[in-house]
């Protein structure tokens, strides 16, 4: 049975809580369930990128994502995903540091490091895959702008895109999606 009432934007039709029989069920409106996503913005690169430098640099001048939340009590939850290699000399250890940032800051929401321990004292470089991932309150509704920042801590050079020291085939991705809660 159809409620009399109408509903209103962003409700949903449920089952009357007072009544669950299944051969004459009433319906009546509802809030939406939380958890809808709002936005989801996204940028992607093959672009192999590398540096010996032990100054942050920005991955890319276009490889950032600007969002503007609709609400301040909203989530955004901010992704990245690539492919990094760091390679050392000969009986070196090597390190590299990769921060998300938003609006440029230079505080990292979220740090991670790649690291090569050369045990055997042969030299060589390492492959791995690294997500960042980082959720908070929006605390807004300015507009801001996520990207990454990189840095080579100890050995030879980091190398974003990388795979066996070939050229760049693999996707970075950064994506920042909206959430109500």
């Amino acid at each position: 049975k159809l409620p009399s009432t109408t509903g209103s934007a962003g409700q949903v039709l449920q089952v009357a809580s007072a009544n669950h029989s299944s051969t004459n069920a009433e319906l009546e409106f509802a809030a939406a369930a939380s958890g809808k996503v709002k936005q989801y913005k996204y940028v992607q690169s093959t672009t192999l990128v590398e540096t010996s430098s032990s100054s942050y640099q920005n991955l890319s001048a276009t490889f950032s994502v600007a969002i503007t939340p609709t609400s301040s009590s909203n989530l955004l939850l901010a992704r990245f995903a690539a492919k990094v290699s760091v390679y050392n000399q000969s009986g070196s250890d090597a390190n590299s540091r990769i921060g998300l940032t938003d609006d440029g800051a230079s505080s990292y929401l979220l740090e991670n490091d790649v690291r090569f321990y050369d045990y055997g004292g042969s030299g060589g470089f390492i492959d791995l895959p690294l997500c960042i991932e980082h959720v908070k309150v929006a605390g807004n509704t300015n507009a801001r702008t996520y990207s990454i920042r990189y840095k080579l801590v100890a050995g030879n050079k980091v190398v974003i895109n990388n795979y066996s020291g070939g050229a760049g085939t693999n996707n970075s991705v950064l994506s920042v999606m909206e959430i109500e809660p």
